[in-house]
């Protein structure tokens, strides 16, 4: 079951712009962008729930490359309780876009949901 998180495909926190009409505005806006970045505002995390009674869970991410480093957050008890996640393919795209593939326990349990972090 593919899953496309929604925080993969909007922003959260605003990208540099490349082009401003005022020099010095442009300067600021660049400057508050980086400084965010600095606070760790980096667009760079989604969520998204292990399918059902399945072994693996697509989840779509356009950020999504095969040198990605993924890391997860349990939300749920249920997902903390999650054993011998692996991820077997990563940046292979599914349906058009980016996606990772978590390969995880075959369980009822519909409620086993993570935030994660995506770098690289």
């Amino acid at each position: 079951m593919a899953i496309v998180s929604p925080r993969a495909s909007a922003r959260g926190y605003k990208p540099a712009p490349l082009d401003w009409g005022n020099p010095r505005e442009w300067m600021r806006e660049i400057a508050e962008v980086a400084n965010g970045a600095l606070e760790g505002k980096i667009n760079a995390t989604g969520t998204f729930t292990l399918a059902a009674n399945v072994l693996t869970t697509t989840v779509k991410d356009r950020r999504c490359g095969p040198n990605s480093g993924i890391f997860l957050c349990p939300t749920t008890s249920n997902a903390g309780a999650e054993t011998g996640i692996f991820f077997s393919s990563r940046g292979v795209k599914s349906g058009g876009v980016p996606s990772f593939v978590v390969n995880h326990l075959n369980d009822a349990a519909a409620d086993r949901s993570f935030t994660y972090l995506l770098i690289g």
